[in-house]
């Protein structure tokens, strides 16, 4: 079953399946390791419906809303 990365809870480990959305945006989350396939895990959340805290490939990244909803993944 797939869902969007913002709908997942923390401490889950995830495959992404397909990033879709604006060009811009779909362009910058390839470039630092949001591609299909690639495992990743949600760390947390900021305040107030704020970014979310993502680790992939190693690294610890910060997605804004908008770019979260962009990222399918297996759940």
């Amino acid at each position: 079953m797939t869902g969007q990365l913002h709908e997942q809870p923390k401490h889950k480990h995830l495959r992404i399946v397909e990033v879709l959305g604006e060009p811009l945006i779909v362009e910058r989350l390839l470039e630092i390791g949001f591609a299909p396939g690639e495992e990743i895990k949600v760390v947390g959340q900021m305040l107030w419906a704020g970014p979310l805290i993502i680790q992939v490939r190693g690294t610890t990244v910060a997605l804004r809303q908008n770019e979260a909803r962009c990222i399918q993944v297996l759940t």
